[in-house]
């Protein structure tokens, strides 16, 4: 029924097409495969929360007339005015702004002395804030209590630099203190500690791609040092551009001299931070397609070559009571065995190279479901490839047999 010994003898006379189309299909999967790795693995990091109110997020920089140290009084009638505008839910101050691409880290630790072999260490961004500032970035508290204004910490430039209080992020608590409440405890950075007394549920911190992107130390201190006073403010999501105009409006009527830079919103930062994966994505979204597309146009026109090469012989077929069926099942045969072949050799070159992007570029293994997809995907598009000129070969008149004697 199927004809595979005729159809594997005349694949052996046209080999040269045939390992062509073979090749190409194999180098197509390959590719694919391993492009959606990229691609899922991309998309899943920027789509992870970043445990912000983002939409209702916007930031400026303050630049100061006077160069001199920050008058916390000032600072504190900037939000104070701030928050009376209708439409502002809170305002902070804070010394990075979060998914901006710049922060500060450091290095923490739960045992108390500085060279302790046995203590638990690890990275994490450090960010110096306002009191307000959990409520300014929408986190979310799942343990322990926010922060009070008593617990704002003045720094000079002199002495501890961080307040004697901190909340930190959960997966940065799942690291220090596993399987434990660490509300009450306290981790160490240099020769400074401080007591954990909150836990938020997420905060991915100054850089989503860093390995140790979420593990965040906030603690509420005010440095008189601060060149730079950022201002961080929530508004209505919808009234955000409004908003952001009243705001530029108001800080410079309290002190006309001062300059206000980088005032962008959250969103803008976290898509700047993005814009390689974004742009990644779309160039390997735009060679699968070129891909795709190439693959189908070699599988078409190599079945109309063989069909117009052929034409007698089906005629023939056609004469001796072949069927239009038979005709079309023919090709789609004959396109079927290209296609697992190049399946099997594409398998095999799609897991080599996996293998050399896991161990050169820490990406993840090649998800079955994938590879499973992707060749699925192919040999559905090359059947489809090799059906329009397989009807036009069922189309082929009886008389084209004797048109030649």
């Amino acid at each position: 029924m199927w004809q595979t010994g005729p159809i594997l003898r005349a694949l052996w006379r046209n080999k040269a097409g045939a390992l062509l189309v073979i090749i190409q299909m194999a180098l197509t999967l390959a590719i694919v495969s391993n492009a959606l790795t990229i691609i899922d693995e991309r998309e899943t990091m920027m789509n992870r929360p970043t445990g912000m109110a983002d939409k209702e997020l916007f930031s400026l920089t303050a630049y100061p007339s006077v160069k001199a140290p920050l008058d916390k009084g000032k600072v504190a009638y900037d939000l104070d005015r701030l928050r009376q505008l209708p439409g502002v839910i809170e305002a902070t101050l804070i010394n990075q702004i979060p998914m901006s691409g710049s922060g500060s880290s450091s290095g923490f630790r739960i045992g108390e002395a500085e060279n302790d072999p046995d203590a638990q260490n690890t990275g994490a961004n450090i960010y110096h804030a306002s009191t307000t500032v959990l409520s300014a970035l929408g986190l979310k508290l799942t343990k322990g209590r926010d922060f009070q204004p008593s617990d704002l910490y003045v720094w000079g430039g002199m002495g501890q630099a961080d307040a004697p209080v901190a909340i930190i992020s959960q997966r940065l608590a799942n690291e220090l203190y596993p399987d434990q409440d660490p509300i009450g405890k306290t981790i160490t950075r240099g020769n400074g500690q401080m007591e954990i007394i909150g836990v938020v549920e997420t905060m991915l911190g100054a850089w989503p791609e860093w390995s140790r992107a979420g593990n965040v130390v906030i603690t509420p201190t005010f440095s008189t040092n601060t060149l730079l006073p950022r201002y961080l403010i929530r508004v209505q999501a919808d009234r955000k551009a409004e908003l952001m105009e009243q705001v530029r409006d108001l800080l410079l009527e309290i002190d006309p001299n001062r300059v206000i830079l980088s005032m962008r919103t959250t969103e803008e930062y976290i898509h700047r931070v993005y814009s390689r994966d974004i742009l990644m994505v779309a160039l390997l979204k735009v060679c699968i397609a070129i891909l795709a597309l190439i693959t189908a146009l070699g599988i078409t026109g190599l079945t109309v070559f063989w069909v117009n090469q052929r034409r007698k012989q089906v005629g023939t077929r056609r004469a001796l009571g072949a069927t239009k069926a038979a005709v079309v099942r023919h090709f789609l045969v004959e396109n079927g065995l290209l296609c697992g072949v190049a399946m099997v050799v594409g398998t095999g070159l799609a897991l080599a190279l996996n293998g050399l992007l896991v161990q050169h570029y820490q990406l993840p293994p090649l998800p079955l479901p994938y590879l499973l997809g992707s060749l699925a995907a192919l040999v559905v598009l090359g059947q489809l490839s090799a059906l329009a000129p397989a009807l036009k070969a069922a189309q082929i008149s009886p008389a084209t047999a004797t048109r030649s004697v």
